[in-house]
Protein backbone atom coordinates (compact mmCIF):
# COMPACT_ATOMS: atom_id res chain seq x y z
CA UNK A 1 0.00 0.00 0.00
CA UNK A 2 0.92 3.64 -0.70
CA UNK A 3 0.84 7.09 0.88
CA UNK A 4 1.17 10.35 -0.55
CA UNK A 5 1.95 13.30 1.35
CA UNK A 6 2.01 16.88 -0.14
CA UNK A 7 3.33 19.82 2.06
CA UNK A 8 0.71 21.60 4.15
CA UNK A 9 1.40 25.25 2.59
CA UNK A 10 0.71 23.27 -1.06
CA UNK A 11 -2.33 22.02 -0.45
CA UNK A 12 -5.79 21.61 2.30
CA UNK A 13 13.77 2.18 -0.65
CA UNK A 14 15.39 3.46 -4.10
CA UNK A 15 13.65 5.55 -6.93
CA UNK A 16 13.26 3.09 -10.09
CA UNK A 17 11.37 1.22 -11.09
CA UNK A 18 14.21 -1.69 -11.88
CA UNK A 19 15.23 -3.10 -7.90
CA UNK A 20 18.20 -5.07 -7.04
CA UNK A 21 18.13 -6.81 -3.53
CA UNK A 22 20.47 -9.66 -2.53
CA UNK A 23 21.85 -11.44 -5.14
CA UNK A 24 18.88 -11.63 -7.98
CA UNK A 25 17.27 -8.40 -10.18
CA UNK A 26 13.80 -8.42 -10.60
CA UNK A 27 12.11 -6.36 -13.41
CA UNK A 28 8.88 -6.00 -11.11
CA UNK A 29 6.31 -3.18 -12.32
CA UNK A 30 4.80 -2.43 -8.52
CA UNK A 31 2.57 -5.51 -7.68
CA UNK A 32 0.40 -3.34 -5.26
CA UNK A 33 -0.79 -0.98 -7.27
CA UNK A 34 -3.74 -3.29 -8.81
CA UNK A 35 -5.00 -2.45 -5.05
CA UNK A 36 -5.11 0.70 -5.97
CA UNK A 37 -8.90 1.60 -6.74
CA UNK A 38 -10.59 0.59 -3.20
CA UNK A 39 -7.25 2.10 -1.43
CA UNK A 40 -7.10 5.80 -3.00
CA UNK A 41 -9.65 7.52 -0.59
CA UNK A 42 -7.68 6.59 2.38
CA UNK A 43 -4.46 7.33 0.70
CA UNK A 44 -5.13 10.73 -0.79
CA UNK A 45 -6.63 12.36 2.68
CA UNK A 46 -3.55 13.28 3.19
CA UNK A 47 -3.52 15.44 -0.27
CA UNK A 48 -6.51 17.54 -0.82
CA UNK A 49 -9.94 17.12 -0.30
CA UNK A 50 -12.09 16.41 -3.29
CA UNK A 51 -12.59 14.06 -5.93
CA UNK A 52 -9.63 14.58 -7.83
CA UNK A 53 -7.52 13.42 -5.44
CA UNK A 54 -6.76 9.74 -6.60
CA UNK A 55 -4.94 10.69 -9.98
CA UNK A 56 -3.01 13.21 -7.91
CA UNK A 57 -1.61 9.52 -6.06
CA UNK A 58 -1.47 7.72 -8.88
CA UNK A 59 0.72 10.21 -11.05
CA UNK A 60 3.05 11.40 -8.33
CA UNK A 61 3.37 7.56 -7.57
CA UNK A 62 3.88 6.34 -11.57
CA UNK A 63 6.08 9.39 -11.79
CA UNK A 64 7.92 8.35 -8.61
CA UNK A 65 8.74 4.78 -10.14
CA UNK A 66 9.41 5.71 -13.89
CA UNK A 67 11.96 8.37 -13.63
CA UNK A 68 14.84 7.47 -15.29
CA UNK A 69 13.28 4.88 -17.58
CA UNK A 70 14.45 6.56 -20.79
CA UNK A 71 11.95 7.42 -24.14
CA UNK A 72 13.33 4.69 -25.58
CA UNK A 73 12.17 1.84 -23.21
CA UNK A 74 9.14 0.93 -23.68
CA UNK A 75 9.66 -2.58 -21.89
CA UNK A 76 6.97 -5.63 -21.37
CA UNK A 77 4.09 -4.59 -19.29
CA UNK A 78 4.67 -0.82 -19.61
CA UNK A 79 1.79 1.51 -21.30
CA UNK A 80 2.81 3.92 -23.75
CA UNK A 81 5.49 6.42 -22.48
CA UNK A 82 6.40 9.64 -23.51
CA UNK A 83 4.34 12.64 -24.06
CA UNK A 84 4.61 16.65 -23.03
CA UNK A 85 3.38 15.96 -20.08
CA UNK A 86 6.20 13.95 -18.93
CA UNK A 87 6.69 10.23 -18.77
CA UNK A 88 3.22 8.24 -18.46
CA UNK A 89 4.74 4.92 -17.85
CA UNK A 90 1.90 2.64 -15.92
CA UNK A 91 2.76 0.03 -13.61
CA UNK A 92 0.61 -3.14 -14.15
CA UNK A 93 2.28 -5.62 -11.78
CA UNK A 94 3.94 -7.95 -14.36
CA UNK A 95 7.48 -9.42 -14.02
CA UNK A 96 9.20 -9.55 -16.63
CA UNK A 97 12.12 -11.39 -15.76
CA UNK A 98 14.25 -12.91 -12.77
CA UNK A 99 17.67 -12.45 -13.58
CA UNK A 100 19.61 -14.68 -10.51
CA UNK A 101 23.58 -15.45 -11.73
CA UNK A 102 25.75 -12.61 -9.96
CA UNK A 103 26.98 -14.48 -6.68
CA UNK A 104 27.19 -12.01 -4.38
CA UNK A 105 24.61 -8.66 -3.83
CA UNK A 106 23.73 -6.52 -6.69
CA UNK A 107 24.98 -3.14 -6.23
CA UNK A 108 24.34 -1.31 -9.14
CA UNK A 109 22.35 -0.71 -12.54
CA UNK A 110 22.53 0.82 -15.81
CA UNK A 111 21.45 0.82 -19.17
CA UNK A 112 23.49 1.42 -22.39
CA UNK A 113 22.90 4.57 -24.20
CA UNK A 114 21.18 3.06 -27.01
CA UNK A 115 18.90 1.43 -24.62
CA UNK A 116 19.24 -1.91 -25.26
CA UNK A 117 21.90 -3.60 -22.68
CA UNK A 118 21.59 -3.71 -18.94
CA UNK A 119 24.25 -3.88 -16.74
CA UNK A 120 24.62 -4.85 -13.25
CA UNK A 121 27.37 -4.82 -11.14
CA UNK A 122 28.03 -7.07 -7.95
CA UNK A 123 30.26 -7.54 -4.93
CA UNK A 124 30.85 -10.92 -6.63
CA UNK A 125 33.88 -8.20 -8.75
CA UNK A 126 31.62 -8.75 -12.13
CA UNK A 127 29.75 -6.84 -14.37
CA UNK A 128 27.27 -8.92 -16.16
CA UNK A 129 25.74 -7.70 -19.52
CA UNK A 130 21.79 -8.38 -20.31
CA UNK A 131 20.16 -8.13 -23.37
CA UNK A 132 16.68 -6.02 -22.93
CA UNK A 133 14.70 -7.16 -25.63
CA UNK A 134 15.32 -10.40 -25.05
CA UNK A 135 14.27 -10.54 -21.77
CA UNK A 136 10.73 -10.91 -22.18
CA UNK A 137 11.14 -14.19 -24.91
CA UNK A 138 14.07 -15.43 -23.32
CA UNK A 139 13.46 -18.51 -20.75
CA UNK A 140 16.75 -18.95 -19.78
CA UNK A 141 17.39 -15.12 -18.71
CA UNK A 142 21.18 -15.72 -19.25
CA UNK A 143 23.43 -13.08 -19.45
CA UNK A 144 25.43 -12.42 -23.00
CA UNK A 145 28.49 -11.58 -21.10
CA UNK A 146 30.57 -10.74 -18.36
CA UNK A 147 33.50 -8.60 -17.18
CA UNK A 148 35.52 -9.94 -14.96
CA UNK A 149 38.72 -7.72 -15.39
CA UNK A 150 38.55 -5.61 -12.57
CA UNK A 151 38.93 -6.28 -8.99
CA UNK A 152 36.97 -5.01 -6.12
CA UNK A 153 32.81 -4.64 -5.49
CA UNK A 154 31.63 -2.71 -8.00
CA UNK A 155 30.05 0.23 -6.90
CA UNK A 156 29.01 2.41 -9.88
CA UNK A 157 28.67 1.57 -13.58
CA UNK A 158 27.05 4.49 -16.62
CA UNK A 159 27.54 4.75 -19.86
CA UNK A 160 30.25 6.83 -21.83
CA UNK A 161 31.49 7.44 -25.39
CA UNK A 162 29.47 6.04 -27.51
CA UNK A 163 26.08 3.61 -27.13
CA UNK A 164 28.36 0.94 -26.34
CA UNK A 165 30.69 1.66 -23.98
CA UNK A 166 30.77 1.94 -20.39
CA UNK A 167 32.08 3.17 -17.20
CA UNK A 168 32.34 1.07 -13.84
CA UNK A 169 33.78 1.96 -10.40
CA UNK A 170 35.14 -0.26 -7.78
CA UNK A 171 35.49 -0.15 -3.81
CA UNK A 172 39.80 -0.70 -4.90
CA UNK A 173 39.61 2.75 -6.06
CA UNK A 174 39.54 1.71 -9.79
CA UNK A 175 37.79 2.98 -12.62
CA UNK A 176 37.34 1.00 -16.14
CA UNK A 177 36.10 1.95 -19.49
CA UNK A 178 35.25 -0.81 -21.85
CA UNK A 179 33.02 -1.96 -24.60
CA UNK A 180 30.33 -4.09 -25.51
CA UNK A 181 31.71 -5.68 -28.84
CA UNK A 182 28.00 -6.71 -31.19
CA UNK A 183 27.21 -6.99 -34.73
CA UNK A 184 23.55 -5.39 -35.75
CA UNK A 185 21.56 -6.90 -38.85
CA UNK A 186 22.13 -4.56 -41.81
CA UNK A 187 19.61 -1.55 -41.17
CA UNK A 188 19.13 -2.12 -37.52
CA UNK A 189 20.68 -1.00 -34.28
CA UNK A 190 20.04 -3.24 -31.29
CA UNK A 191 22.72 -6.00 -31.07
CA UNK A 192 21.97 -9.40 -32.93
CA UNK A 193 25.37 -11.28 -31.80
CA UNK A 194 27.48 -10.43 -29.02
CA UNK A 195 31.20 -10.73 -29.88
CA UNK A 196 32.75 -9.92 -26.24
CA UNK A 197 34.33 -6.88 -24.23
CA UNK A 198 37.13 -4.75 -25.18
CA UNK A 199 39.02 -2.46 -22.60
CA UNK A 200 39.38 1.19 -23.44
CA UNK A 201 40.50 3.11 -20.87
CA UNK A 202 41.94 1.68 -16.96
CA UNK A 203 42.36 4.77 -14.23
CA UNK A 204 43.58 4.77 -10.51
CA UNK A 205 42.57 7.82 -8.72
CA UNK A 206 44.62 6.86 -5.68
CA UNK A 207 41.94 8.42 -3.57
CA UNK A 208 40.20 5.13 -1.95
CA UNK A 209 36.79 3.21 -2.97
CA UNK A 210 34.81 5.17 -5.98
CA UNK A 211 31.45 5.16 -4.68
CA UNK A 212 29.19 6.59 -7.66
CA UNK A 213 29.90 7.33 -11.28
CA UNK A 214 27.46 9.23 -13.99
CA UNK A 215 28.04 10.68 -16.93
CA UNK A 216 28.56 14.57 -16.87
CA UNK A 217 25.78 16.47 -19.40
CA UNK A 218 25.49 15.88 -22.52
CA UNK A 219 28.96 15.28 -23.36
CA UNK A 220 29.45 11.21 -23.50
CA UNK A 221 33.66 12.21 -22.86
CA UNK A 222 32.75 13.11 -19.92
CA UNK A 223 32.63 11.35 -16.63
CA UNK A 224 31.29 12.45 -12.99
CA UNK A 225 32.72 10.04 -10.27
CA UNK A 226 33.07 10.72 -6.39
CA UNK A 227 35.85 8.90 -4.43
CA UNK A 228 35.88 8.26 -0.81
CA UNK A 229 38.99 10.53 -0.10
CA UNK A 230 38.57 12.51 -2.94
CA UNK A 231 35.26 14.47 -3.53
CA UNK A 232 33.58 15.04 -6.84
CA UNK A 233 35.96 14.78 -10.29
CA UNK A 234 34.51 15.44 -13.52
CA UNK A 235 37.20 13.31 -15.89
CA UNK A 236 37.56 14.07 -19.71
CA UNK A 237 37.87 10.28 -20.74
CA UNK A 238 39.65 11.34 -24.30
CA UNK A 239 43.06 12.36 -22.04
CA UNK A 240 42.05 10.98 -18.84
CA UNK A 241 42.64 14.16 -16.93
CA UNK A 242 40.41 15.86 -14.75
CA UNK A 243 38.25 18.82 -15.95
CA UNK A 244 36.89 19.99 -12.56
CA UNK A 245 36.93 19.11 -8.91
CA UNK A 246 34.66 19.54 -5.90
CA UNK A 247 36.53 18.77 -2.67
CA UNK A 248 35.15 16.32 -0.16
CA UNK A 249 34.28 17.65 3.78
CA UNK A 250 34.59 14.99 6.24
CA UNK A 251 31.71 16.50 8.39
CA UNK A 252 29.39 16.02 5.65
CA UNK A 253 29.87 12.58 4.96
CA UNK A 254 30.95 10.30 1.68
CA UNK A 255 29.39 11.88 -1.63
CA UNK A 256 27.51 8.56 -2.50
CA UNK A 257 24.78 9.92 -4.92
CA UNK A 258 25.08 12.30 -7.62
CA UNK A 259 22.55 14.12 -9.72
CA UNK A 260 24.25 16.38 -12.64
CA UNK A 261 22.53 19.47 -14.73
CA UNK A 262 21.86 17.35 -17.89
CA UNK A 263 22.69 20.11 -20.13
CA UNK A 264 26.28 19.43 -18.58
CA UNK A 265 26.33 23.04 -18.13
CA UNK A 266 26.14 24.79 -14.55
CA UNK A 267 25.09 22.67 -11.00
CA UNK A 268 26.04 19.61 -9.64
CA UNK A 269 23.82 18.13 -6.28
CA UNK A 270 25.59 15.54 -3.93
CA UNK A 271 23.68 13.72 -1.23
CA UNK A 272 26.27 12.27 1.38
CA UNK A 273 26.06 9.33 4.25
CA UNK A 274 24.98 11.38 6.78
CA UNK A 275 21.80 12.89 4.87
CA UNK A 276 23.77 16.17 3.57
CA UNK A 277 22.45 17.25 0.14
CA UNK A 278 24.82 19.97 -1.19
CA UNK A 279 24.15 22.23 -4.61
CA UNK A 280 27.16 23.25 -6.57
CA UNK A 281 27.28 25.51 -9.26
CA UNK A 282 30.21 24.08 -11.49
CA UNK A 283 31.14 27.51 -13.24
CA UNK A 284 32.69 28.48 -10.29
CA UNK A 285 33.27 25.76 -7.98
CA UNK A 286 31.07 27.21 -5.21
CA UNK A 287 28.53 25.71 -3.16
CA UNK A 288 25.17 27.43 -3.50
CA UNK A 289 23.12 25.50 -1.41
CA UNK A 290 23.21 22.95 1.50
CA UNK A 291 21.01 21.12 3.55
CA UNK A 292 20.61 17.77 5.67
CA UNK A 293 17.82 15.24 5.86
CA UNK A 294 15.75 16.03 9.56
CA UNK A 295 16.47 12.78 10.78
CA UNK A 296 19.88 13.44 9.61
CA UNK A 297 19.42 10.20 7.60
CA UNK A 298 22.13 8.91 4.89
CA UNK A 299 20.87 8.87 1.46
CA UNK A 300 19.76 6.37 -0.48
CA UNK A 301 19.27 7.30 -3.68
CA UNK A 302 18.85 10.68 -5.59
CA UNK A 303 16.42 11.23 -9.05
CA UNK A 304 15.97 14.23 -11.05
CA UNK A 305 12.27 14.64 -11.43
CA UNK A 306 11.52 15.63 -15.00
CA UNK A 307 7.58 15.28 -15.36
CA UNK A 308 5.32 18.49 -14.97
CA UNK A 309 4.24 19.58 -11.82
CA UNK A 310 0.44 18.01 -12.32
CA UNK A 311 2.33 14.40 -13.44
CA UNK A 312 4.21 14.77 -10.37
CA UNK A 313 0.98 14.79 -8.29
CA UNK A 314 1.58 18.59 -7.46
CA UNK A 315 -1.04 21.33 -8.77
CA UNK A 316 -0.16 23.68 -11.33
CA UNK A 317 1.05 26.68 -9.79
CA UNK A 318 1.30 25.15 -6.28
CA UNK A 319 5.71 25.75 -6.15
CA UNK A 320 7.35 28.57 -4.50
CA UNK A 321 10.47 28.91 -7.33
CA UNK A 322 8.65 27.58 -10.47
CA UNK A 323 11.48 26.25 -12.61
CA UNK A 324 13.75 25.29 -10.18
CA UNK A 325 14.54 21.70 -10.37
CA UNK A 326 13.13 19.15 -8.21
CA UNK A 327 15.33 15.81 -6.80
CA UNK A 328 13.12 12.64 -5.68
CA UNK A 329 15.18 11.55 -2.36
CA UNK A 330 15.28 7.93 -0.48
CA UNK A 331 16.43 8.69 2.64
CA UNK A 332 15.12 7.67 6.24
CA UNK A 333 12.67 4.98 6.79
CA UNK A 334 10.63 3.49 3.33
CA UNK A 335 9.96 7.27 2.24
CA UNK A 336 10.80 8.98 -1.01
CA UNK A 337 10.60 12.83 -1.14
CA UNK A 338 10.48 15.57 -3.60
CA UNK A 339 13.04 18.57 -2.50
CA UNK A 340 13.31 21.66 -4.07
CA UNK A 341 17.00 22.00 -4.16
CA UNK A 342 17.23 25.68 -3.96
CA UNK A 343 15.70 26.07 -0.67
CA UNK A 344 16.09 22.47 0.44
CA UNK A 345 12.36 22.43 1.20
CA UNK A 346 10.34 18.82 0.97
CA UNK A 347 6.58 19.26 -1.31
CA UNK A 348 5.94 15.86 -1.21
CA UNK A 349 6.64 12.56 -0.11
CA UNK A 350 6.01 9.02 -1.33
CA UNK A 351 6.33 5.77 1.85
CA UNK A 352 5.31 2.37 1.41
CA UNK A 353 3.56 0.61 4.28
CA UNK A 354 3.79 -2.55 5.42
CA UNK A 355 0.59 -4.93 6.01
CA UNK A 356 -0.02 -3.89 9.90
CA UNK A 357 0.30 0.31 8.89
CA UNK A 358 -1.95 0.08 6.17
CA UNK A 359 -4.88 -0.79 8.79
CA UNK A 360 -4.44 1.61 10.95
CA UNK A 361 -6.65 4.60 10.36
CA UNK A 362 -3.80 7.12 10.79
CA UNK A 363 -0.08 7.10 10.43
CA UNK A 364 3.25 9.07 11.49
CA UNK A 365 3.83 12.12 9.75
CA UNK A 366 6.84 11.69 7.56
CA UNK A 367 10.39 12.75 8.76
CA UNK A 368 10.95 14.29 5.48
CA UNK A 369 8.20 17.01 6.05
CA UNK A 370 9.85 18.34 9.46
CA UNK A 371 11.39 21.29 9.25
CA UNK A 372 15.12 20.96 7.78
CA UNK A 373 18.05 21.40 9.76
CA UNK A 374 19.70 24.83 9.90
CA UNK A 375 22.58 24.25 7.92
CA UNK A 376 24.76 26.64 10.33
CA UNK A 377 23.60 25.24 13.33
CA UNK A 378 24.27 21.78 11.95
CA UNK A 379 27.97 22.16 10.48
CA UNK A 380 27.43 22.97 6.66
CA UNK A 381 29.95 24.66 5.13
CA UNK A 382 29.22 28.35 3.99
CA UNK A 383 26.98 28.76 0.91
CA UNK A 384 26.83 31.63 -1.85
CA UNK A 385 23.99 32.32 -2.47
CA UNK A 386 23.45 35.17 -4.22
CA UNK A 387 25.16 33.15 -7.21
CA UNK A 388 22.90 30.65 -7.57
CA UNK A 389 23.02 28.91 -10.84
CA UNK A 390 20.97 29.26 -14.36
CA UNK A 391 19.09 25.70 -14.75
CA UNK A 392 19.35 25.56 -18.35
CA UNK A 393 17.33 22.91 -19.68
CA UNK A 394 16.50 21.40 -16.86
CA UNK A 395 14.54 24.16 -15.58
CA UNK A 396 11.97 23.67 -19.13
CA UNK A 397 12.06 20.44 -17.90
CA UNK A 398 10.79 20.82 -14.74
CA UNK A 399 8.16 23.03 -15.83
Amino acid sequence: MYESYVHPSLTPNAVGAVHHIQTTISFDWVKPLHRWSHECTRVTSCIHAGDNSAPAVYDAVSAAISTGIGQHLPGPGVEGMGGAGGPSWRPRGVLASHLQEHRAAVNCLATSANGAILLSGSDDETVKVWDIRRLERDVTFASRLTYAGQSGRITGLCPVLDGSSVASGSSSGSLHVWRVEYSSKPGGWAPDKYRGITAVRQLSPGEGSILQVTPWGGHPALLLYASQRGGVHCCDLRCAADVWHVPAAPSLGLAQHLVADPSGQHWLAQGTSRGWVCLWDVRFLLCVNSWQHPQRSGIDAMSLAVAAPPRLGLQQGSLPHPGVPLLYMSAGLQEVGLWDVLDGRCHQVLRVLNRQESQLSTSESPAALQPPLPAAAAGAPPTGLTNRPSWGSAAAAAT
